[in-house]
């Protein structure tokens, strides 16, 4: 019985924790040049870990010169700043007149606890002057939004099953067979 108790417990020590995560994505199309994007993420929960934020558009993003097409972000004034193809961490191009562009945000546990402090996480895209809309069917942008929760506190189910698992691994090593001896006398 101690060898399965054994073997039972580095089994249960080798599964990896599993940490959740809370995902939403939204996208919306790009109708226009100089287009407003808002986004409103609400129910999130309250995170307990970091996360990320990734901003994602496609149209008709180039390099031209002197115009430089891009998105200016503003995630509730804690990040701001302009997106580009030049500045983009993943870029894709379809063609001269059609790019996706991508950029990630890694954020801080306290970081998102900001963001969220009053239940949502407000996002707004502008679209610069310059993006025209040679192929409106797949232009677009998108956010998404990721909260890790890393060490979150098993539900008070999760309790009762562990502790009564113990309880018949206890019983079970109680209530075994004791071997029973023989004395001879010669």
């Amino acid at each position: 019985m101690k060898k399965y108790l054994a073997i039972a417990t580095l089994a249960a020590l080798a599964l990896p924790a599993t940490a959740n995560a809370a995902s939403v994505l939204e996208t919306q199309a790009q109708t226009s040049s100089g287009q407003l994007f808002s986004y409103s993420f609400s129910g999130l929960g309250t995170p307990t870990g970091p996360g990320s934020i990734t901003i994602t558009a496609r149209g008709d993003y180039t390099f031209g010169f002197p115009q430089i097409e891009s998105l200016d972000y503003d995630i509730e004034g804690l990040l701001t700043g302009n997106l580009s193809l030049e500045s983009a961490d993943t870029t894709t191009a379809f063609s001269f007149d059609d790019n996706q562009f991508s950029s990630t945000f890694a954020l801080s546990l306290a970081d998102f606890q900001t963001l969220t402090a009053d239940g949502v996480i407000d996002i707004t895209l502008d679209l610069s002057d310059g993006v025209n809309l040679f192929n409106p069917d797949t232009a677009f942008t998108s956010v998404g939004v990721t909260l890790e929760s890393v060490g979150a506190v098993p539900e008070p189910a999760s309790w009762a099953l562990m502790i009564g698992g113990f309880g018949l691994v206890g019983g079970a090593m109680r209530r075994r067979r004791k071997a029973n001896v023989k004395v001879a006398f010669a």
